[in-house]
């Protein structure tokens, strides 16, 4: 594979992207692709991934995405998920596949706005993006080196984590799941690590990865479980001790919340985030929502009696 066509092409579809004004006020870009280009991570990823914003706007964005796409290739495969519409794009033979995969998943994330290359463009905070990281070791089917190896950027770089993403994510404390994380590594071979990475780094990098990178992700585990940097939000040490979502009206929702032991006036939810509760089946992650949405419509109410 050609890494500079690969990476040409994904900065070509970018631009595409958020200098549209529907696509750029609908996207987030976060993952690998989005630490390399905008947080210096020192390895090759091959895809780009995006939080979609407003999922009432999921049919015009899958549909945008798929006309940028055959701008550059052939369509490989195409799946309009609620939860995960993908766009998988062939440009060329013995070249990589790209793919484009959008989340509506809500867990509280931040953003701020990118310069890259000229384009201004709408990114997951390094934060919240670590705190997925962490998730993945063990939320995905099988550990991957390539997630020992982000989560090893970030430590060594001293990036600060959304502690909400992760406790709310893996239902148990920071500090438990970390220790967790750290003794899972421990046990991952060396070729397990080198399994999906190998062709993502060079020279110095790939030796490190073979020789020291599970040893010293356990150790910087260990001593972030002791000593954790937290970010803290404008919400951060909001206590949601009960949210609920209701039926308002024919059309409408609302949400009700118990914060810090005060009990809120109720708040219309916009029609994103009704639509976003309609599509969860488990009442579990129904609750979690309506938790999460309670900071996001009463911060700053919760600010204002502080």
């Amino acid at each position: 594979m050609d890494k500079n066509k690969h990476k040409f092409l994904m900065m070509q579809i970018l631009k595409d992207i958020f200098t549209d004004k529907l696509l750029s006020s609908c996207l987030a870009f976060k993952g690998g692709t989005s630490l390399m280009f905008l947080y210096g991570l020192p390895r090759f990823s091959v895809d780009l991934d995006f939080n979609l914003l407003d999922c009432t706007k999921q049919h015009a964005v899958y549909e945008k995405l798929l006309t940028i796409a055959k701008k550059y290739g052939t369509i490989k495969d195409a799946q309009k998920k609620f939860f995960s519409p993908l766009v998988v794009l062939d440009y060329g033979k013995g070249e990589n596949k790209l793919k484009m995969e959008v989340s509506n998943r809500e867990y509280g994330n931040h953003y701020e706005i990118k310069n890259l290359m000229g384009i201004n463009i709408s990114v997951m905070r390094a934060s919240d993006m670590f705190a997925h990281k962490l998730c993945a070791l063990l939320d995905r089917k099988g550990m991957t080196g390539r997630d020992v190896y982000d989560c090893y950027f970030f430590l060594s770089n001293h990036t600060s984590i959304n502690k909400d993403i992760v406790e709310y994510r893996m239902e148990m404390s920071l500090k438990d799941y970390i220790l967790k994380c750290a003794d899972a590594i421990q046990s991952f071979s060396g070729k397990e690590m080198m399994s999906n990475i190998g062709e993502l780094v060079d020279g110095k990098e790939k030796n490190f990865v073979k020789t020291k990178l599970k040893d010293e992700t356990v150790t910087l585990l260990r001593f972030f479980s002791e000593f954790p940097s937290i970010q803290e939000y404008p919400d951060s040490k909001m206590v949601v001790n009960k949210s609920v979502i209701e039926k308002k009206d024919d059309d409408n929702f609302e949400i009700k919340a118990v914060i810090d032991g005060k009990e809120y006036s109720p708040k219309e939810i916009s029609a994103a985030d009704k639509q976003l509760y309609h599509n969860l089946d488990d009442e579990n992650e129904k609750n979690g929502l309506a938790k999460i949405l309670a900071k996001k419509y009463f911060v700053n109410e919760w600010n204002r009696k502080r």
